[in-house]
């Protein structure tokens, strides 16, 4: 990283070296007297406490960092007061110790009556943990910084995590705030007033916290009047991302002056603020909000809406989330152009200008937003890949902040996914990956596979996908795009698949919606009679002639159809009366009339179509299921009555977008039908189901027909299924051979054994060969091993075979044989058994699919098979393994993926960045970029409540002089290279933290190197071993903590990390007795 400070030729007239608050508050005495310099602050002395007061200056320049930057000092309070020219960096901001007991009028940075302050790369946190709902359910947390009168302050490139407020400033003239990340803020991010010559640029603040808005009203960029003795002028804001991603909605940008129009200088305008090249993603309508302000350009921002981010305006009330505005009152001199925005509003009039306004509710409608944006209906924690326009749209590159500009990626691979509904059905979706990009254009699907997998299981491939889901709501999607010259990368995003229901009314006690939509409901009720009526089965709904049933305009899936289905039962009170029985203003309208006949009017964009069936069809007093069937695609529009056609017409289009009027039960406007309703229902789908535009088929692929007939000699088993005598099977074909779901003895099982003959053709042969959803996948990996996962009732089981089988083209026996009861699942190759571990539980007796030798979703290994046979009962030869000579607990391998050789079931966390592998001291090594790493899930690596382990690993620099962190596990251990070449391991224990240095510059080169770190609290030593050159700590004690957040990490988890190759990891929860010899003797 380059340096983010002003370097004064002062800071290298004198170096001071401090390791407690008294030396660092002397030094900043001793060099403010003597001309200025630089304080290096160790990072295993403290915690610190800062208090400068009429420090440093012009003369004096007084540069504060940590001695090692990898190691950075703790600091529970800055006090900067009447100085100028410091600043502070390389530190960790922490106040959580003094939490409840410093005074409370204190930040953990307080800056006034200073100027030239730089506060630069720290990592400032608090103990926020949640949303402030003013219960006491949270913690709220400590606030950042308080700068007030004060000049030329920077703020910049620090990261602020759970604090209340973020940062306050008042009273400053010269402010750069600009690198910054924020997140987990309870209130505002930055907010303040009195600011002027201000720059606000390039901050990340996402996943606030938030707090009930009685409480405080939250910003992640506020700028007030109250309380300012001077007028905010001359601001800068831009380059922001505000997203309030997974956590509580926000206002963005708020700038008013709440002392407009009083006496003084506070009472008149704000001048000069411009706002430019934002991102928002937010959910409350003050996106971009200024009054009070002259001199105003809001231009080139991308304000989106996120709504899955909500806000509650007090206790109890209900959350809400709204498409966020750019909104102007009360400005002079405004301009905004180029802004891509749901609305736009100047003095409460609606505006459009040169702006690219969408919309949010016409699905019909060419602006309608998910036309333009990637991947914006996505659920959950999007990022901006999933925020930028298209490459179609005519927006891109063109209104909106470069930032979310299609081509703003340079990466050289970006997947992506984007999902459109298609037709109808509302549950078949079109899953794309077309805007994914390689070196910021978008990808040629002919140079790439797209490989899809959903969360039950199911795959498929291809760059455009159309699934239909059987269950509407969220769904998880993971696409892997995996490039011709080898670039992978693997994304996960959580899909909204709508429902089909539209509502579905129940009438017991109180009127709802017991659809998936929890629609809105309002009933009228002036006579006491709507709710007390029988139903067919239970309670109905009285139309009395006043009462009314509202399903509130809100619920936005009343609208744009073309397809539905209404269906209801229906008892009149009398014969012979006329009244609506719905109206849904602009949509339809339903009405009896005093002859027994319906009359039905349905709106589309393609007209009014009208129709009126024959008298007579209600004339009695009886029950009746009356229906409303309606699709555009086949131009039919019905009217049914007790399953009987009455009426039919030809129509078509789609009806009215979100408007003024939701779907009325009875008649808001005049007296409607006096009768009973019940069982009353909606949905997208007409009564005779979808003809084009829904659900497609999928093929039915036939299973042939089930054998049993007597099992093979020597085997004790019962022969449960077989393959064709002879017959040769392609694996990877389009019609796959399978097992049909039909066939019972596949699911709920406790034991089996899979068997058949697998032939490949060719060398480095990869792919599926067996799969089941939720049971079972057999595959060959890129290395030729075979390996399986079984997933049982008790969890998920993995194990690879031990020798390349598939390396070279071969034709192998396999067989897979699982045993609940004596525990084991195993791989067995030509009658050798080549992997075994343990396996407990059953198999899913979901029969939504069968067992596929192949994959039909997907590519399968290319390869062919015969003899496929299916077992139950069959005996298991349990492998009596003698004892291993290796004591390692993990052996890490990376052939084309981290394999854990000794325990197969180690799971790893998924880690950003893409895994690369290169040429290691035997075979492939992994190669740390500065953006990957390797994340055990926590507790595999036995690291934890540890007093004796001993880890080992080979590694090479990218680059010589490169430095930065090897390995971490948060409060127990720390391994990195510093720029000289030594390497550092810090270990904490309940005794205390070591920090061991190696004793010779070893990684001053890029040659490879092997390290060993070894502690034994019994012994008393921490050692380091680079190359048969051991330095060693002694007087190291303790046990490590019991527990931690996360597991070890290979790499670094928290930023960049060194950049190098790492091969041969090994992790031994014991100093074995030869080498802690070895160790004693040094």
């Amino acid at each position: 990283m380059s340096q983010l400070y002003t370097a004064y030729a002062q800071h290298d007239d004198a170096t001071i070296i401090v390791s407690t608050s008294d030396e660092l508050n002397a030094a900043v005495e001793a060099l403010t007297a003597q001309g200025g310099g630089t304080i290096l602050v160790d990072g295993d002395g403290g915690p610190y406490e800062l208090w400068a007061e009429n420090a440093g200056g012009l003369d004096a320049p007084i540069l504060i960092k940590a001695v090692d930057a990898t190691n950075p000092p703790t600091f529970h309070t800055v006090s900067i007061e009447a100085s100028s020219y410091l600043t502070l960096t390389e530190m960790r901001i922490d106040s959580s110790e003094v939490y409840g007991i410093r005074a409370d009028y204190l930040r953990d940075i307080n800056v006034a009556a200073s100027n030239n302050i730089e506060i630069v790369n720290n990592d400032m946190s608090s103990v926020a943990d949640g949303y402030l709902d003013g219960t006491g359910s949270a913690i709220q947390g400590e606030s950042c910084a308080l700068i007030r009168d004060s000049e030329n302050i920077t703020f910049s490139h620090n990261t602020l995590t759970d604090y209340y407020f973020g940062v306050t400033v008042t009273e400053v003239d010269g402010l750069i705030f600009s690198g910054n990340e924020l997140s987990g803020i309870q209130g505002d991010g930055l907010r303040g007033g009195g600011i002027q010559n201000a720059v606000i640029s390039n901050n990340y603040m996402h996943d606030f916290y938030g707090t009930v808005q009685t409480l405080n009203h939250s910003d992640m960029i506020q700028i007030w009047g109250g309380g300012a003795e001077t007028i905010s002028a001359n601001i800068e804001i831009s380059g922001n991302i505000l997203d309030s991603a997974n956590g509580s909605g926000t206002q963005s940008i708020f700038i008013r002056n709440e002392n407009f129009g009083e006496s003084g200088e506070t009472g008149g305008y704000y001048q000069n603020i411009v706002i430019h090249n934002n991102v928002v993603h937010n959910s409350s309508a003050h996106g971009i909000s200024v009054s009070d302000t002259q001199g105003l350009e809001i231009y080139e921002n991308t304000v989106l809406w996120n709504e899955l981010s909500v806000m509650v305006s007090s206790p109890g009330s209900a959350p809400v989330s709204r498409v966020p505005e750019i909104r102007l009152r009360n400005t002079l001199d405004s301009d905004i152009h180029h802004n891509f925005v749901g609305r736009i509003s100047v003095d409460e009039t609606e505006y459009v200008g040169d702006n690219f306004v969408v919309s949010y509710t016409d699905y019909t409608s060419a602006m309608f937003v998910h036309n333009h944006v990637v991947n914006l209906s996505g659920a959950g924690d999007l990022d901006l890949r999933d925020l930028r326009i298209t490459n179609d749209s005519p927006a891109n590159g063109k209104y909106g902040a470069d930032a979310s500009w299609f081509s703003a990626s340079t990466a050289p691979l970006e997947a992506s996914i984007s999902i459109s509904e298609v037709g109808s059905d509302r549950q078949t979706v079109e899953l794309t990956a077309e805007y994914s990009l390689t070196d910021g254009t978008p990808i040629d699907p002919s140079t790439a596979q797209f490989i899809w997998t959903f969360d039950d299981g199911t795959t498929m491939s291809g760059v455009s996908i159309t699934p239909t889901f059987e269950t509407a709501g969220e769904h998880s999607v993971t696409l892997t795009v995996i490039t011709n010259d080898g670039q992978t990368e693997t994304l996960t995003r959580v899909i909204e698949v709508r429902s089909n229901e539209i509502f579905e009314l129940n009438f017991g006690g109180t009127a709802q919606d017991t659809s998936q939509w929890d629609s809105i409901i309002t009933v009228e009720d002036p006579n006491g009679t709507a709710l007390t009526a029988t139903g067919t089965d239970g309670t109905g709904f009285h139309l009395d002639g006043d009462s009314l049933l509202t399903i509130d305009r809100d619920n936005l899936q009343l609208f744009e159809l073309d397809s539905f289905a209404i269906e209801f039962d229906l008892k009149l009170d009398t014969v012979a009366q006329d009244g609506a029985l719905i109206r849904m203003s602009g949509t339809m309208d339903l009405f009896l009339n005093d002859d027994g006949s319906l009359f039905f009017r349905l709106f589309t964009d393609e007209g009014a179509f009208e129709m009126v069936t024959p008298a007579a069809v209600l004339d009695d007093t009886q029950w009746h299921t009356i229906a409303i069937s309606y699709d555009s695609n086949t131009q039919v529009l019905n009217l049914i009555v007790d399953d009987q056609v009455v009426d039919s017409m030809t129509a078509s289009g789609t009806t009215a977008s979100a408007g003024y009027h939701g779907l009325n039960i009875g008649d808001p406007w005049a007296e409607s039908v006096h009768a009973v309703i019940d069982n009353f229902t909606m949905s997208t789908e007409p009564v005779e189901g979808w003809t084009t535009g829904g659900t497609t088929p999928s093929t039915t692929i036939s299973s042939g027909s089930v054998q049993q007939s007597a099992p093979p000699a020597g085997l004790n088993a019962e022969l449960l299924y077989e393959s064709q005598d002879g017959l040769v099977i392609e694996v990877n074909s389009t019609d796959p051979f399978t097992v049909g779901r039909d066939n019972d003895f596949l699911f709920g099982r406790d034991d089996f054994r899979i068997e058949l003959t697998l032939e490949t053709q060719a060398a480095g042969v990869e792919g599926v060969f067996l799969y089941m959803p939720k049971s079972m996948v057999a595959e060959v990996d890129p290395q030729g091993h075979i390996r399986f996962t079984l997933t049982t009732s008790d969890g998920e089981f993995e194990l690879r075979s031990s020798q390349a089988v598939f390396e070279e083209p071969g034709k192998h026996d396999i067989a897979i044989i699982y045993d609940a009861q004596l525990g084991y699942l195993q791989i067995e190759v030509d009658g050798l058994v080549q992997a075994q571990t343990e396996a407990t539980g059953t198999t899913s007796d979901e029969t939504h699919w069968g067992l596929t030798v192949g994959n039909k979703w997907s590519d399968g290994l290319d390869g062919t098979f015969v003899d496929f046979e299916f077992y139950g009962d069959a005996t298991m030869n349990v492998l009596q393994l003698a004892p291993s000579n290796d004591p390692a607990d993990h052996r890490m391998s990376f052939e084309g993926a981290v394999h854990d050789e000794i325990q197969n079931t180690t799971v790893f966390r998924d880690m950003p960045g893409q895994a690369e592998y290169v040429t290691g001291t035997s075979g492939q090594a992994y190669h740390l970029n500065g953006t990957n790493s390797i994340g055990f899930e926590r507790g595999e690596v036995a690291l934890n409540d540890s007093d004796s382990f001993t880890v080992s690993f080979d590694f090479q620099l990218d680059t010589a002089g490169e430095s930065g962190r090897v390995m971490h596990l948060h409060e127990v251990m720390d391994t990195y290279i510093d720029d000289n070449g030594f390497m550092h391991v810090e270990l904490t224990t309940d005794e205390g933290t070591y920090h061991l240095i190696s004793e010779t510059t070893d990684f001053d080169d890029q040659d490879w190197h092997t390290a060993t770190i070894a502690y034994d609290s019994e012994q008393e030593i921490l050692s380091l071993e680079i190359d048969d050159q051991i330095t060693l700590l002694n007087g190291t004690t303790g046990t490590t903590a019991d527990a931690s957040n996360w597991g070890l990490t290979i790499g670094s988890a928290w930023g960049e990390s060194i950049e190098g190759n790492v091969d041969n990891f090994v992790f031994i929860d014991e100093v074995e007795e030869e080498y802690l010899n070895e160790l004693l003797l040094v």
